[in-house]
């Protein structure tokens, strides 16, 4: 394992504006992640599981304390020599601190839309630059500025277990070929006209969005649930849940995810199993813990 040290901010892996510290490697060890560098370079897989396994991070310690803002870039080469409940473990414990930290920034921007619309509601008139933010998010969301009932429906969370169970479902708990290689979690194809590199597989046959880093994958998957047509019905099924009262649901929402596979039911089968059988709804109350966010890579320094 080796250790960069920078003291500069990297804007896609902390857009969300939490700070950061840079500290000695000794001062790191001794401070039990309350103050960490901004990044850290893994050479195996084996190094990650034994630093996490230094500072006492685990399953049980997420559930009580939080998970510590581990973002991980990309996926260790080696996530195959791993088995069972380790490469489980592993796999949750990489993915977790993004999928958290993107739902914290969608949550963030949701807070924001609601309180603007009962301000216009009150009959305050908006600042400029609040007139600005609303229009950049509905046109981030595909929405007119003025349809707030379709905006809201759209921003909004995807619960961890959702994510969770589609990324360990399309990538084989990320040792596949295409994780590993652009980290293609989530299956989706490259469309026309994007800005994502291609993983090709299948002899060529089928071309596959890349991302840079984990984080920017997870917020495309996610993205993409929330405006894609096909994905109309998941987000009926979540605005119902809101609308009673009841918390999300990732196994009641991938009832709306027929049309993500060409298995269809089937595949939505395999993603209850998955949620169920690997317990991942434990998760979703999950929160991040407050230490500062630290980068890490597998892959390069």
């Amino acid at each position: 394992m080796s250790l960069v040290f920078s003291s500069v901010t990297h804007a896609a892996e902390h857009s969300n504006g939490l700070s950061s510290s840079v500290m000695s490697e000794s001062s790191t060890r001794d401070s039990n992640m309350q103050a960490c560098a901004e990044r850290l370079h893994f050479d195996s897989v084996q190094d990650y599981i034994h630093y996490l396994d230094t500072h006492n991070i685990d399953m049980d310690s997420i559930t009580e304390n939080g998970v510590p803002a581990l973002y991980c870039k990309d996926l260790p080469l080696d996530m195959k020599k791993i088995s069972g409940d380790t490469k489980k473990n592993t796999f949750i414990m990489i993915m977790l601190p993004v999928i958290k930290k993107i739902n914290q920034q969608i949550e963030d921007d949701r807070s924001q839309l609601i309180s603007l619309h009962a301000k216009q509601e009150r009959g305050t008139p908006l600042s400029p630059e609040q007139k600005l933010w609303l229009e950049n998010l509905a046109d981030q969301y595909d929405v007119s500025s003025g349809n707030y009932r379709e905006l809201l429906q759209r921003v909004n969370t995807i619960p961890a277990s959702l994510v969770l169970a589609q990324s360990i479902q399309e990538s084989g708990w990320g040792t596949s070929y295409t994780a590993r290689a652009g980290n293609a979690l989530f299956g989706q194809h490259r469309s026309p006209g994007n800005q994502n590199f291609t993983v090709t597989v299948d002899r060529g046959r089928v071309h596959l969005a890349g991302y840079d880093t984990i984080h920017n994958a997870v917020s495309a998957y996610i993205h993409n649930l929330n405006i894609n047509p096909a994905y109309k019905h998941l987000r009926q099924i979540r605005a119902d849940l809101q609308a009673r009262g009841e918390p999300l649901s990732g196994y009641q929402l991938a009832q709306g995810l027929v049309h993500y596979s060409t298995r269809g039911k089937s595949y939505i089968r395999d993603l209850h199993h998955l949620i169920r059988g690997a317990d991942l709804e434990q998760y979703d109350d999950i929160s991040l813990a407050d230490n500062p966010p630290v980068t890490v890579s597998f892959q390069d320094a």
